[in-house]
C-alpha cells in the first residue's frame, strides 16, 4: 500500500500478481527513511516544485528466463546496486514474473529499477544528477548502463552454466538480424485496446438510433427552439478537475501511434511479417538481393554469347528459337531489375540521409520507426520473392540452351581475331619494300633514263 500525499490518493498493490520480490538500495550514508516506499517517494514528490519536473527515471530489465528465481533476483539486484554506486542515488526495484492465464509469454521475467533523480545525502534528497539530461553525455551514459546490462547478465549466464544463452545490448539492425522487434503492448496497451473495442460498440448503437423517425427529430428541435427567457442550449458540463485534465493530456494516443490498429492487431503484423522473413536465409535481405543480381548479371554475359552464336554461326531452327526466347526473355526481366534495383538504392540512401540529419540536429543515431521497419521488410520481402522467382527460370533457361548446343558438336564459335596493331616504323619498312618490288617489275623501256633523272 503506497499512500501519495500530493494527491490525497491510496494506492493499494497487495492484489497484484505476479510480484516476485521488492527492495530499495541506497548509497551507505542515506537516513533511514529513505528505505521506506511511502516515505522515499513522497519526499521526492515533495521536493519538485516545477510542473514539468521529472521526479523519477525507469529502467526496466528483461530477466533472462534460463536463470533460476534467486539468480534473477540477485541479477537484479547487482544492476541496482551499479546505479546506486554511479550515480548516488536510491533504487526500489521490483521484481514479476509472467502471470498465467493472462496471455503473457512464460518467459517475460522482468524487473523494474526506479530511481531518483536527486543525490541521497545522510540528510536525505540532494541535488539533482543532471548527466543523464545532458545533450552529449546522456546519450553515452545510457549506452553504458546497457553495456554495464550485458555485462552482468552475461556473466550470471556463464556462472549458471549457460553460457550459450547470451544478450546482446545491440539492436537486431545493429547485429545485421532482419527482423522486426515485437513491441510491448503493456497494461495501458490493453485498456486502450478495450476502449476501442467499446467505442466502436458505441458507434454501432448510434447507428442503431440514427434509424428512429422523423418526427421524433423534429419534436426534439421544436422542444430545443421553444420560447422562454431561460438558456436556448444545454447546461454547461461542470469544469474538470486539473488533476484530471493534466492526467488526460499525459494518455499516450495508442491509436495514432499504431495507425488505427490496436496495439495486438499491431503485434499479430508484426509476427506475421517475420514468420515471412524466416522462410529465407539469416543473411540481410538486400545482400541476399544483391548476390542474386550479380548472379543474373553473369547469365546476361551467356545470352550475349548466345546472341554472337545465332549471328555467326548456322544453327538449326529449333536453336534459334531458343536464343530468341531467351533475348526476350532478358529484356522484359531487365526493367524489373532496374526498378528493383533503384526501390532498394533509394531506400538506402533515404535511411542514410535520415541519419545524417538526426545527428546533426540531436547529435543521436537514426532509428526506424516501427511502421517504417515494417514497410521496408515488406517491400524487400516483395524485391526478395521476385528476384529469387526471376533468377531461378532465367537459369533454368539459360541452362537448357547451353545444354542443347553442346549435345550439337558440330557448332562451333570462335572469335575472329583481333587485327595486329603495326607501329610506324613497322609501316615505313613494309611501304620501301613495296615500292623495291613495284620498281623491280617495271619493263626497261618505262624506266626513266639515267639523264632524265640527272
Amino acid at each position: 500500500m503506497l499512500h501519495d500525499e500530493r494527491r490525497g490518493f491510496t494506492h493499494r498493490y497487495h492484489n497484484r500478481k505476479g510480484v516476485v520480490a521488492s527492495f530499495i538500495l541506497t548509497p551507505p550514508q542515506a537516513p533511514e527513511t529513505t528505505r521506506d516506499r511511502v516515505l522515499l517517494w513522497n519526499a521526492v514528490e515533495a521536493a519538485e516544485t516545477r510542473k514539468n519536473s521529472r521526479v523519477a527515471r525507469e529502467i526496466i530489465l528483461a530477466l533472462p528466463y534460463e536463470l533460476p528465481a534467486p539468480a534473477r533476483e540477485a541479477l537484479a539486484r547487482d544492476m541496482s546496486l551499479w546505479l546506486v554506486e554511479r550515480y548516488n542515488v536510491a533504487v526500489d526495484t521490483s521484481l514479476h514474473s509472467p502471470v498465467a492465464g493472462d496471455g503473457h509469454d512464460p518467459r517475460n521475467h522482468h524487473a523494474h529499477l526506479l530511481f531518483t533523480t536527486r543525490e541521497i545525502t545522510k540528510d536525505g534528497l540532494g541535488k539533482k544528477t543532471r548527466i543523464l539530461d545532458d545533450r552529449e553525455q546522456g546519450p553515452q551514459e545510457v549506452e553504458l548502463i546497457r553495456t554495464i546490462w550485458e555485462t552482468l547478465a552475461n556473466d550470471a549466464l556463464e556462472q549458471a552454466g549457460l553460457s550459450h544463452a547470451k544478450i546482446d545490448r545491440r539492436t537486431l539492425d545493429d547485429q545485421g538480424i532482419d527482423r522486426i522487434p515485437q513491441i510491448h503492448i503493456g497494461p495501458e496497451g490493453k485498456a486502450a485496446s478495450e476502449k476501442r473495442r467499446e467505442d466502436d460498440k458505441d458507434d454501432d448503437d448510434e447507428g442503431d438510433k440514427d434509424g428512429d423517425d422523423e418526427e421524433g427529430k423534429s419534436g426534439d428541435k421544436s422542444g430545443k427552439q421553444g420560447g422562454g427567457s431561460g438558456d436556448s442550449g444545454p447546461a454547461p458540463a461542470p469544469a474538470k478537475d486539473k488533476e484530471q485534465a493534466s492526467q488526460k493530456s499525459r494518455e499516450v494516443d495508442y491509436k495514432t501511434i499504431d495507425q488505427g490498429q490496436t496495439r495486438a492487431e499491431l503485434v499479430e503484423e508484426i509476427k506475421r511479417v517475420n514468420a515471412e522473413r524466416s522462410k529465407w536465409p539469416e543473411l540481410p535481405l538486400a545482400e541476399q538481393i544483391r548476390t542474386l543480381e550479380k548472379e543474373m548479371v553473369r547469365l546476361d554475359h551467356r545470352v550475349r554469347h548466345f546472341e554472337n552464336i545465332y549471328a555467326k554461326t548456322s544453327l538449326p531452327n529449333v536453336i534459334k528459337k531458343s536464343i530468341v526466347a531467351i533475348v526476350r526473355f532478358s529484356k522484359e526481366l531487365l526493367f524489373t531489375r532496374i526498378l528493383n534495383r533503384e526501390s532498394l538504392r533509394l531506400s538506402e540512401q533515404e535511411s542514410q540521409a535520415r541519419g545524417v540529419r538526426q545527428n546533426f540536429r540531436y547529435g543521436q543515431s537514426y532509428r526506424a520507426g516501427i511502421h517504417e521497419q515494417m514497410q521496408t521488410m515488406k517491400t524487400r520481402l516483395k524485391i526478395m520473392e521476385e528476384t529469387h522467382d526471376h533468377s531461378r527460370k532465367y537459369k533454368s533457361f539459360v541452362d537448357s540452351i547451353e545444354k542443347t548446343l553442346a549435345e550439337h558438336p558440330a557448332i562451333k564459335f570462335t572469335e575472329s581475331a583481333r587485327p595486329k596493331t603495326i607501329t610506324d616504323l613497322e609501316f615505313s619498312i613494309r611501304i620501301k619494300l613495296k615500292a623495291g618490288l613495284l620498281r623491280e617489275g617495271i619493263p626497261e623501256i618505262f624506266k626513266p633514263s639515267k639523264k632524265q633523272s640527272a
